[in-house]
């Protein structure tokens, strides 16, 4: 469709309400996309790059969505927080375009062969390449002979062509809808490092347990995974969405940051914009006392007491990505999401956010005091909206037009930072895969490929560690009880950091990480949704090549734009080829 024929389409669904355009005018349509994470910059970008006019709406007070960094301070230095995202596959052709194009490839540094390994409970660390590790073949062989395998490097080789030979396809036809468990259990699927390994991967990988991942998922994965690593060897707000935000600018995008969107506006079957904000709402509240009581409310928890000036409410929603936050025992409160606190008048004094809780209007008329938060809502029309938001927000905003995108969901995930006076052995690896721990699944010694970090640690003679993906977790737990638990399993990992004193230490909690449960597939969609005006991009989306996670997200990000720019008869952006075979590694 060239660029008149589909202006011509769009004012006429919508209308009246159409923005007029000068008669004869060359006019580029106008797209809102809907989150500022990998994929809606990737969108953005390709759209403004070519002249569209991009409006990007992200909910969080910064870009990057599930790949944010920010930076806090000890002892007078500053220091980096981030999400846990630091490894970064060679096959993520796209998201190094879109680094390449800005300059910014020195973000990442090239990872050594012998950078990942496996650690176990009372036992040495095993490198994850089997030739390179006794160990870890020792362990393979052990697996096989359980999994009822007379011996380990036939079934081996042969597990390994099938797993190269298995076609995307195939691979979903053959096991999506099960779990990884319930396939291996039944002996179908070949002998490879994946299934001796399945609980390891899969808990590092996805964040789950092997019996709550789809087994179609895990196959490609396998055939797609195992590429040379790059570290990212920083913070990400400072050396990639800061400076892409400013290109973004630079080209005349709009971005809201902090405004979350509420809902999808619609003109008959057409999508025509996005509401931004809240409606108003009342939260009942119960008697004021001198004390902080939360009170459930429609946007979050709600705050109340009777201060010294009178009746005082605050919206418990952190101001940095509007996560719920949770009193502390200081009389403050603290954001379980991304270490965010504030003091007992909702003021930020650690961590990302920047701006106090909002404070909400107290009344106290005859049915009892009441908190009112405003209304904010405001209707942004646009010719084309792409959906960019995690999943478990993708399923609340597409779900009333697309019913089985509701299925979509997110997991739990827990990264856990500390900052010690003592460092491990010099000979330990950066990235540990954690296997037979009751909680942690991966960990990364920071200080040995993060500038910051080894700064610091140079300095103090101390490290950097991250420990994340803990699963069993009690629900409800107090974010400095989960950091103690954290920490206990921290000395158990390490003995020889037992007795070390933990300088500072910032827990991050979350649940938008995409869970590919047994069946996923089944609520997902395609870049180019069924509904008009609406498109889609994200690590959850159906796609026609091996790829997952930021690679995913940002290529269907460059989709999305793609078949904007195709109907508005705007030159494309390239879809570049895979990787091929001769980068890949055993």
């Amino acid at each position: 469709m060239r660029r008149r024929r589909f202006l011509g389409t769009v004012a006429a669904a919508l209308g009246a309400g159409a923005l007029p355009r000068p008669v004869g005018a060359v006019v580029p349509p106008e797209v809102a996309v809907v989150g500022g994470g990998p994929a809606g910059i990737s969108a953005a970008l390709e759209l403004a790059e070519r002249g569209v006019r991009v409006t990007l709406i992200e909910a969080a007070a910064q870009l990057g969505g599930k790949v944010i960094g920010w930076t806090g301070r000890l002892g007078g230095e500053v220091v980096d927080v981030e999400h846990g995202v630091h490894g970064l596959a060679e096959g993520y052709v796209h998201f190094t375009d879109l680094l390449t194009r800005y300059g910014l490839e020195g973000a990442l540094v090239r990872a050594r062969v012998d950078d990942a390994g496996i650690r176990a409970p009372g036992r040495r660390e095993w490198s994850v390449r089997p030739g390179r590790s006794p160990e870890l073949t020792r362990e393979l062989r052990r697996r096989a002979r359980a999994a009822g395998y007379r011996g380990l490097i036939g079934p081996y080789l042969r597990g390994a062509r099938q797993v190269r030979g298995m076609s995307r396809e195939s691979a979903r036809a053959r096991y999506g809808g099960r779990s990884v468990a319930e396939v291996y259990a039944s002996g179908e699927a070949p002998l490879s490092r994946y299934r001796l390994l399945a609980d390891t991967v899969a808990r590092s990988l996805y964040f789950v347990e092997p019996d709550q991942l789809d087994a179609g998922t895990f196959a490609i994965s396998e055939r797609w995974n195992g590429l040379r690593v790059r570290w990212m060897r920083g913070n990400p707000q400072e050396l990639i969405w800061e400076p892409l935000g400013a290109a973004l600018r630079a080209h005349g995008a709009t971005i809201r940051l902090g405004e979350p969107v509420s809902a999808l506006l619609t003109e008959g079957e057409r999508v025509v914009g996005v509401r931004v904000g809240a409606a108003p709402s009342a939260t009942p509240l119960p008697a004021l006392g001198p004390e902080w009581v939360a009170t459930p409310g429609p946007d979050g928890p709600v705050f109340s007491r009777r201060g010294p000036g009178g009746p005082e409410a605050l919206l418990g929603r952190c101001t940095h990505a509007g996560c719920p936050v949770a009193p502390a025992a200081d009389g403050g409160f603290t954001c379980p999401c991304h270490g965010g606190r504030y003091d007992g008048a909702g003021r930020p004094v650690a961590g990302p956010p920047e701006a106090p809780l909002e404070r909400l209007v107290v009344i106290d008329e005859g049915a009892g005091p009441a908190a009112l938060a405003p209304d904010t809502r405001e209707l942004l029309r646009a010719d084309a909206v792409i959906l960019a938001v995690d999943a478990p927000a993708f399923a609340r905003l597409a779900g009333p037009l697309i019913p089985r995108a509701r299925g979509l969901r997110g997991c739990r995930h827990t990264v856990a930072r500390f900052w010690l006076d003592r460092d491990v052995d010099r000979r330990a690896r950066y990235a540990l895969l954690l296997d037979g721990f009751p909680h942690a699944s991966n960990a990364f010694l920071l200080h040995r490929f993060q500038d910051r970090s080894r700064s610091w640690a140079a300095r103090t003679g101390g490290s950097v560690i991250e420990l994340q993906a803990f699963r069993d977790i009690p629900e409800g737990l107090p974010p400095e009880d989960l950091l103690d638990l954290i920490e206990g399993e921290l000395w158990a990992i390490w003995p020889e950091l037992r007795g070390a004193a933990v300088r500072d230490r910032v827990l991050v909690q979350g649940e938008a990480f995409t869970w590919f449960y047994p069946g996923w597939h089944e609520a997902a969609v395609a870049v180019q949704t069924e509904v008009p005006g609406l498109y889609a991009a994200g690590d959850h989306l159906l796609v026609s090549r091996d790829c997952e996670f930021m690679e995913r997200a940002v290529m269907t990000g460059r989709m999305a734009a793609n078949a904007i720019l195709d109907a508005a008869g705007l030159p494309a952006a390239p879809i570049l080829p895979p990787v091929g075979p001769e980068r890949r590694r055993a």
